[in-house]
């Protein structure tokens, strides 16, 4: 999603929590308390912008930020299961995937499904971000060998390419899922910690 902590409305935040999770009460009140009467500006060496109250976001870097985030976005959770398709979600961050072992190039279900989850996002004040997407296919080299699997899928209004890799929280799965581009790009980081905290261990 683009900039979503960032557009989380209040006042729809505040209904979901009373009538999705039954908060009330003193509890609602406190996370209201929290979340109003907010203010940003902007800093540059020494001169700041004028105060401006926000009525939108959720303060980043804070322990509530991710759980109210989450509260505000639980309905994608039963649209996507509507959908029959298969889901993974951390924060801002959604993961759809189904089979396509029965037509390799059928992908009405995962279309109808980021169709629904933009108009509902567009509802909400949120959007989705094509080009923080990635589209990838799984399986053996010998059945991705084959022809008619799509080459592309469009999310957004955008056609996005299928790549033969992607990461998910720091994992990079490759098209086989052998884990070679994820092990490479661990061992090329460590390496790099390593010469940078003892760089005489690596001296000719």
């Amino acid at each position: 999603m683009s900039s979503a902590f960032d557009a989380v409305c209040h006042h729809t935040l505040t209904d979901r929590l009373r009538s999705d999770f039954g908060v009330s009460g003193t509890c609602l009140q406190w996370i209201a308390s929290y979340l109003s009467k907010r203010s940003s500006s902007v800093c540059v060496n020494s001169t700041s912008s004028v105060a401006v109250t926000t009525h939108f976001g959720v303060p980043q870097g804070s322990v509530l930020g991710p759980v109210l985030f989450t509260a505000y976005v639980a309905p994608v959770s039963r649209l996507i299961g509507h959908t029959g398709i298969d889901f993974h979600q951390y924060a801002d961050d959604i993961n759809i995937y189904t089979s396509l072992s029965s037509s390799p190039t059928d992908l009405t279900h995962p279309t109808l499904c980021t169709r629904s989850l933009q108009h509902w996002l567009w509802h909400n004040g949120l959007l989705l971000n094509p080009d923080k997407s990635v589209a990838a296919l799984f399986g053996t080299r010998q059945r991705l060998a084959r022809p008619g699997w799509p080459t592309q899928f469009t999310v957004s209004g955008s056609d996005i390419k299928m790549s033969d890799h992607l990461k998910i929280l720091g994992v990079t799965l490759d098209s086989s899922m052998t884990l070679d581009s994820h092990v490479t790009a661990t061992v090329r980081a460590c390496n790099f910690h390593l010469l940078a905290a003892a760089p005489e261990l690596f001296a000719p």
